[in-house]
């Protein structure tokens, strides 16, 4: 049995519901190992006894105990779990670590949303992925912040109940393929490269907390501001920030995809995508805000996007916009860091290869691109899956093949020509 220690730290999200039967008993994010406390086997029966007491304050609407509290343990805990952290150095990973996991959630159900022009679930909030942290010593009493002072009393006086927002959704999975591309930055000391994702990351968190006392407009800047972060020409440049940002977008965009299937219009600055003129009226909104400027509210929404499927107009905002570019641009700019290979590259079996031509890319950005009338439309995709199937047979399938690499970058690209 472990020795009993003096102190102990318990760092949990009390609120939101993970599919745990999908995901496994636990999943990581760097050095911190997320599991539901009902399977977390803990080594200090008197610890195990008290946040059994502690964790009945934490109810759903009936009043009834959740069983949606999730613990964070450091892995450097192995040996003696649940040691208070007073490094400065495993309090950033740790913060990292949940702005991964809110960025995951997040990001995720924006991209899903542009990309099928609906939600299937309320929107997620940022508030539900925030730590709570509580310290004890194994006494009777817990000591809560209030303001700035503390609110010491038994457990069983406090009750906290579970936002509706959190009853409303269903489980979450965090998107596995991004946790792994983020993983690489624990591989190394925290150096000034993890700091500045880390402060990419705490921006793009803070514009999703929905406050009364925040209003879209802040969240706009927040957004802008992890822009700025993200892209270091344009955190440095004093002049002409719009046209630098619209540059920047618009030259990452091309990237994606081909840059022939962008609609261009023709105006005062010559011949522009439509990523580019979004940018750049982003970054404009940015500076209208910033500089006290009367903001209506038509303002603060784009209203271009479209059910692929069903061709109806849905309503987006600014801010759901430019967080999805932020979002693909940063996951871009891991990629290319780290050499990670894109997940359309690793081509195993027929059924895989089908499934990344049907999604066009895995991140699904030629769909979100024409959501939100970027790009021109395409022949039907039915017609698309026959000629590559047809040229996968006369291939012989080989997963290997050179040539049906090039077929996958053909689709992605849009530059697939029928099969002679």
């Amino acid at each position: 049995m472990a020795c009993q220690q003096d102190a102990y730290e318990i760092v949990f999200l009390p609120w939101v519901r993970f599919d745990w039967e999908q995901m496994g008993d636990q999943f990581r994010i760097g050095p911190c190992v997320f599991r539901p406390y009902q399977s977390v086997d803990i080594p200090y029966p008197k610890l195990k006894k008290w946040l059994d007491s502690y964790f009945q304050s934490y109810v759903d609407l009936q009043g009834k105990p959740v069983d949606t509290i999730t613990l964070c343990i450091f892995e450097n805990q192995n040996e003696k779990p649940f040691i208070p952290l007073d490094d400065p150095a495993s309090r950033s990973l740790q913060e990292l670590a949940l702005r991964v996991l809110a960025f995951s959630l997040l990001w995720q159900e924006i991209r899903r949303k542009i990309s099928t022009g609906f939600n299937t679930a309320p929107e997620i909030i940022g508030e539900l992925l925030v730590w709570y942290t509580q310290r004890t010593n194994l006494t009777d009493l817990v000591a809560l912040p209030s303001g700035r002072s503390l609110i010491v009393d038994e457990p069983r006086n406090f009750v906290f109940q579970i936002p509706q927002e959190a009853v409303l959704r269903p489980a979450v999975v965090p998107e596995a393929k991004l946790l792994q591309l983020f993983t690489r930055l624990f591989e190394k000391s925290f150096d000034t490269y993890s700091f500045r994702i880390l402060r990419v990351l705490e921006w793009f968190h803070q514009a999703h907390m929905s406050s009364p006392i925040v209003s879209e407009e802040t969240h706009i800047v927040q957004i802008a501001t992890a822009f700025e972060v993200l892209i270091p020409e344009l955190g440095k440049a004093h002049s002409e920030k719009a046209k630098i940002f619209a540059d920047k977008i618009e030259k990452w965009s091309c990237q994606q995809i081909n840059p022939e299937l962008f609609e261009i219009v023709t105006n005062d600055n010559g011949q522009k995508s439509q990523a580019w003129l979004w940018a750049r009226d982003f970054y404009r909104l940015r500076n209208r805000i910033v500089h006290g400027e009367v903001i209506e509210p038509q303002d603060l929404v784009f209203s271009k996007g479209k059910n692929p499927h069903s061709g109806q107009s849905f309503t987006l905002t600014q801010k759901e916009v430019a967080s999805f570019i932020l979002g693909a641009f940063l996951i871009d700019e891991l990629r290319n860091r780290f050499q990670t290979p894109h997940p359309d590259d690793i081509l195993q079996s027929e059924d895989q290869l089908l499934s990344q031509l049907l999604e066009h890319s895995y991140w699904n950005l030629s769909a979100c691109f024409k959501a939100l009338d970027w790009v021109r439309p395409k022949e039907p995709l039915g017609n698309r899956i026959a000629n590559a199937r047809k040229h996968l047979i006369s291939l012989g399938w080989n997963p290997e093949a050179n040539e049906a690499r090039r077929l996958v970058e053909q689709l992605r690209s849009g530059t697939l020509e029928e099969n002679p």
